[in-house]
């Protein structure tokens, strides 16, 4: 019985695994955050207007007011 190569039909070079791209991180525009805050929107209203996760939204309130205590003034 004689032995047979198995033959790869395909001829296709392999393909090579590309990095994702780096992406910018997002700008995030605190006065209007605060002022939409001031306004009395809620955490989810800024953040669907923002196109944020409102736990972010929460984050940047929460940083923006502990560096105006730092800084003595809010």
């Amino acid at each position: 019985m004689a032995k047979t190569k198995s033959v790869s039909k395909s001829k296709e070079p392999k393909q090579i695994k590309e990095k994702p791209e780096e992406k910018a991180p997002k700008r995030i525009d605190i006065g209007k955050i605060m002022a939409l805050k001031r306004a009395r929107w809620t955490d989810e209203d800024i953040a669907a207007e923002m196109r944020m996760e409102p736990a972010a939204v929460s984050k940047v309130i929460r940083q923006y007011i502990r560096r105006r205590l730092a800084e003595g003034g809010l």
